[in-house]
């Protein structure tokens, strides 16, 4: 196992089955403006994406107190410019609380003619992050994590070692993003792999964060 500096600690496990984004360093990411939020999706503005029907996105946004990621699937495209577009999202993907939040937050879905759920869109005027996803943040899926680094599983990425990846996920109801270095893969089958992530750049909130929520033992508990 190849380690990225030559004193690494060696810290506590957590076992962990979080949603886990997964985006090598050069992807995009731009601001955006949404405009109106649902159950089951949010309507947005946003300029120089360029994004089509059916993309897959990567949204963070604040609901009250909290900031949320979610993952979802483009519904509708309208273009006002050759740069501006107003899209809607359909979540596809999203933490139990944050599911929670906006089940106690928003009005109940309805039910169309066709028995499909109606959701009511309320105005949501805010600054989002929207992310290009791909099948990796629809496939990723967290093992155990530390302080020092994460392990998860992860298909169609052909992921090398000693690669530098940043990744997206959430503790204790925050999602936190971290650069890191592969330290182990291991190919499961043609097309997941089993990835070792030590990590390289941890801002000081973050890191307060993983302080605070993992055990200091070297124990692999299950949370």
């Amino acid at each position: 196992m190849t380690e990225p500096t030559p004193n690494r600690r060696k810290y506590a496990r957590v076992k962990s089955e979080s949603l886990v984004s997964i985006g090598r360093l050069e992807a995009s990411e731009a601001l955006a403006h949404a405009v109106d939020l649902s159950l089951g999706g949010i309507g947005f503005m946003t300029v120089g994406l360029g994004v089509k029907n059916g993309d897959a996105l990567r949204i963070t946004l604040t609901l009250g107190e909290r900031t949320a990621v979610v993952l979802g699937q483009v519904t509708r495209v309208i273009e006002h410019d050759g740069f501006t577009q107003e899209l809607g999202l359909s979540f596809t993907k999203m933490a139990d609380d944050t599911r929670d939040w906006l089940a106690e937050h928003l009005p109940p879905p309805g039910e169309n003619v066709d028995g499909r759920r109606d959701y009511s869109r309320v105005s949501y005027e805010a600054v989002v992050s929207v992310a290009r996803a791909s099948m990796v943040d629809l496939a990723a899926q967290a093992l155990d994590m530390s302080i020092g680094g994460l392990r998860f599983e992860v298909e169609g990425l052909e992921l090398e070692l000693d690669e530098t990846v940043r990744v997206t996920l959430e503790v204790e109801g925050q999602p936190i993003t971290v650069v890191g270095q592969l330290v182990r893969v291991t190919e499961i089958d043609a097309f997941s792999q089993e990835v070792a992530l030590a990590f390289l750049e941890v801002d000081p909130e973050t890191l307060e964060l993983l302080e605070q929520s993992l055990p200091v033992s070297e124990e692999l508990v299950e949370i």
